[in-house]
Order: C-alpha cells, then structure tokens, then sequence
C-alpha cells in the first residue's frame, strides 16, 4: 500500500562529510530487501517507539518464511532475489571547491554554509537514486510494488515529519 521508502538523518551528514572531503557518494538502491519478510508495526510499538527514541535505534518486529521469526531477529526470509544496483558516482566536486573557498575567505564558523551545500548534494542524491530506481524497478520488483514507487524521506524537518506521521497512520490500520 505504500511506497519503497528511504530515510536519512537531518542533520546530513554522509552529505556534510563528502562536500568537506571532496568524496563522491555511491549511488546505490537494494531491490527486494522489503520483500524479505513481513513488517508487524504495532506490535510492542510503544517499547520499540521508546528504544528508537533514546538510542536512535530502530527494532522492527517481522518474521521470515513460514511466518517463523523472534520478533526483531528473523530466521528464514521469504524467497526473492534481492539485487544491489549501483549507478554512476554522485561527484560533488563544485559543492567541495565552494565550501574550501568560502572557508579559506572566513574566519567565522561555516555550518550554516555547509548545511546549505549539503542540502543542495542531498537534493542531487535524490534525483540520482529516483533515476536509478525507475531504471530497475520492474526487473526487480514485483509489480505492485514497482507501480508504487520510491520516496526519499529526510527526517527531522516539517515535510519529513509530516510524511513518515502519515505513513505510521496508514501501516497502523493494517494491524
């Protein structure tokens, strides 16, 4: 019922860490991995909702083939291919020259600038995975779950919030 969905932290920081370093980002997409085995959001989900909380840790509750399972430790997964797809590197080589030279001209701190720049290489990443994705989505996944698509979703910021409530409320009604 609802899309292949992709987190990542707010504060950015594999983007912060390859415009300071001047490192592509590997642009790389696993198909068939949510299909391994079957999610139980509700269950336990005020402890588990406590532990991501606290430990930033997330312990989803599922089960593998033959519906056999230990909650967060799965035994069989279901069968299916499972497929990593690496596109081309995501250069971010103009971002890193921007922040070295904005650096080296102040001497104020920069974070503001290198959230700004990491923003913008997230921004990049998005629209390579998207393209990766769409590329590969009907070799390697099922139908229903290709036609659904792929949402990137940033953590921590109003829109990112707003769409995992939303995706929390419709995994709730299944049960």
């Amino acid at each position: 019922s609802h899309k292949e969905l992709v987190f990542v932290q707010r504060s950015l920081g594999l983007f912060k860490l390859a415009v300071i370093h001047d490192v592509p980002i590997a642009i790389c997409y696993v198909f068939g991995e949510n299909q391994m085995y079957t999610t139980y959001p509700n269950r336990f989900r005020k402890l588990r909702t406590l532990i991501a909380n606290s430990f930033r840790v997330g312990l989803p509750w599922i089960s593998g083939r033959f519906g056999i399972g230990l909650g967060p430790v799965p035994v069989i997964p279901h069968p299916g291919p499972v497929c990593h797809i690496f596109g081309p590197y995501l250069d971010l080589s103009d971002l890193s020259r921007q922040y070295q030279q904005q650096s080296a001209k102040s001497t104020v701190n920069n974070d503001q600038l290198l959230y700004e720049l990491a923003s913008e290489a997230f921004e990049r990443y998005k629209i390579a995975l998207n393209k990766l994705f769409d590329k590969h989505k009907r070799r390697f996944l099922p139908p229903d779950v290709a036609a659904r698509g792929l949402d990137i979703i940033k953590l921590g910021t109003e829109e990112g919030e707003r769409r995992l409530a939303q995706i929390l409320d419709e995994i709730t009604s299944f049960g």
